[in-house]
């Protein structure tokens, strides 16, 4: 390419605008799930100051950022000022999706920013409310729910295009109720589901301890195959969106596979 003289080759690389950013706020947390790194005595959180932040956020505004996602690996919302944060952004126009375990107690301005996102993705785990408990401890999936409706019910009030998606941890203990719990967000207006892999993380100390699915016997394991083709099958009936991470269903068809029992042949729509 040709350079006007004018133009300096430093011009090339300047940068003026950003399709998609992530500012992780946060690494704290106010659940302590058994099977996540936080849960862990040794994790030390850490929270952004608030100038750091909207010095950041002005400069995404600045390039013209469409869409920046508000979260990280911790819990954004119980961080002090985040409404503001959000809210700077929305005002400039610029759309923002947060993740979040929706298990505090919102108040009516959180309600009504979280119902003004982009896009809200709920992380949960099973709608058994032991379960639940054990899993994700400090959470509560009927609170969760409850926040939930909440907010969809500001958004259609409001007439807000907000879509909500569900990012669920599969494991060896949760896997049986995945099939109801996508029929239940299906019903609740879900857009999208996120089957995500189970990290290697120590069990903390008195908490429930979990596996992955391939570590199941066989049996279990081709049973499990079955629910993840229903749901599959159930998300494309109802056109909402699916994501299955590499390493669940994969991993039970190469141990189905090499057990010398009736064997799987790989399945393309995982």
């Amino acid at each position: 390419m040709l350079l006007e003289p004018s133009m300096k080759q430093t011009d090339m690389l300047k940068i003026t605008k950003l399709h998609h950013a992530m500012v992780e706020v946060t690494t704290s947390c106010n659940l302590r799930c058994s099977y996540c790194q936080v849960s862990d005595p040794s994790w030390k959180p850490k929270t952004l100051a608030k100038d750091s932040v909207m010095q950041v956020l002005g400069e995404f505004k600045n390039l013209n950022t469409s869409l920046i996602h508000l979260h990280g690996h911790g819990e954004t919302t119980i961080i002090d000022g985040w409404t503001e944060y959000a809210e700077t952004l929305l005002e400039a126009n610029i759309e923002v999706s947060l993740c979040s375990n929706l298990s505090k107690q919102f108040s009516d301005k959180e309600i009504d920013i979280l119902s003004r996102l982009t896009g809200l993705t709920v992380s949960l785990d099973t709608l058994d409310p032991d379960l639940f408990k054990k899993l994700r401890r400090g959470g509560d999936i009927k609170h969760i729910l409850h926040n939930m409706i909440k907010i969809k019910t500001i958004a259609h009030k409001y007439n807000r295009p907000l879509r909500i998606s569900w990012s669920i941890v599969v494991c060896d203990l949760s896997v049986w109720g995945l099939l109801d719990l996508t029929h239940c967000g299906i019903m609740l207006g879900v857009t999208g589901f996120t089957f995500s892999n189970l990290g290697v993380n120590e069990t903390p100390k008195n908490a429930t301890e979990v596996n992955h699915v391939a570590e199941m016997p066989i049996e279990d394991c081709r049973k499990a195959v079955i629910i993840f083709e229903q749901i599959k099958a159930l998300c494309k009936m109802k056109n909402v969106a699916y994501d299955l991470k590499y390493g669940i269903i994969d991993s039970m068809v190469e141990k189905i596979n090499n057990s010398g029992k009736k064997p799987i042949l790989p399945m393309k729509i995982m």
